[in-house]
């Protein structure tokens, strides 16, 4: 597969970070935030790259994949507060990544276009949500590449859930909304955050102005039903039977960490715990998309899993 990385100047990359290092009590120096961009044969796919954190943990290099309707800048929050070095990826079909022309946007299908893009070297994968059903895929398609795997309030079984069900209903029941405000409204009503500051600047991450004045959703879910695709493709998983085999056929190390009012319940973590008696489980204050919700404590528990303290 013939891959190609350059470095992109985007001005918007920066608009947010000095009050989102401000949030996170991040002190001292800014890192430095570029976007790479690589060419594949499902398409563009573009990630976010920072490094130069002063006085950084020697922690191994970290990869994250965001959830569904997300993109990778809803995790900047997050890398501010552990201080590391972190790829973020685009998924397919989100942020600056390309739309795929047959709207698979299945785990199996995105491991299949991440994998070969991740670092040649031992690191830590986190995924959060569709990107933790997609991170549990990549590592077992390269489980020599990958020390630990972390998924955040996800498991092979959440798609059953009502609130999965409620997250769905947010990314596609409305595709134009008059301002960006609205756009928040709406995120605050289907309980995916609280803090108004912090989701007006997803909302400016994840949104466009449309021609006609209004605005819509960047991510290609949000255009599906619109478009006449099949909605059998918004399923958060092909096969909750893989999910759980990978996961329990893992060498690494594997650690759940559950949002409090998330789409992971307390059933969900007993079955987790049954079908992989190795893994970690861990339960955080936040709703569903706790690196924006709860970033501080996230970062905190991922940096002790991380170094084994």
């Amino acid at each position: 597969m013939n891959i190609l990385r350059a470095e992109q100047p985007d001005p918007s990359l920066t608009r947010y970070l000095a009050a989102d290092a401000e949030a996170v009590n991040h002190r001292g120096p800014l890192p430095n935030l570029t976007r790479s961009s690589f060419s594949t044969p499902d398409g563009r796919v573009s990630a976010l790259n920072w490094s130069d954190f002063a006085g950084a943990d020697p922690l191994p290099p970290i990869t994250v994949l965001h959830g569904m309707g997300l993109n990778a800048h809803s995790f900047d929050r997050f890398v501010l507060a552990l201080k590391h070095p972190a790829t973020v990826f685009d998924l397919p079909g989100h942020g600056e990544s390309d739309w795929r022309d047959d709207a698979d946007y299945s785990p199996r299908q995105l491991a299949a276009t991440i994998t070969p893009l991740i670092a040649a070297e031992k690191q830590v994968l986190i995924g959060h949500s569709l990107g933790g059903l997609t991170a549990n895929l990549v590592a077992q398609r390269v489980p020599e590449r990958i020390e630990q795997l972390i998924l955040i309030d996800i498991t092979p079984a959440v798609r059953n859930g009502k609130a999965s069900s409620t997250v769905m209903e947010f990314i596609t029941g409305q595709r134009v909304f008059e301002s960006r405000e609205q756009m928040v409204d709406r995120a605050i009503e289907f309980g995916i955050g609280s803090d108004r500051e912090a989701l007006s600047r997803g909302v400016f991450f994840n949104s466009r102005q449309r021609p006609d004045g209004g605005f819509e959703w960047i991510h290609h879910f949000a255009h599906l039903p619109s478009l006449g695709l099949n909605s059998d493709s918004l399923e958060p998983t092909e096969s909750i039977a893989d999910g759980w085999r990978a996961l329990a056929e893992h060498s690494m190390p594997v650690h759940l960490i559950a949002a409090s009012s998330g789409m992971v319940d307390a059933e969900m973590i007993d079955e987790f715990r049954e079908r992989v008696p190795g893994a970690s489980v861990h339960r955080i204050a936040g709703t569903h998309n706790l690196q924006e919700s709860n970033p501080l404590e996230l970062a905190r528990v991922i940096a002790e899993i991380v170094s084994g303290s």
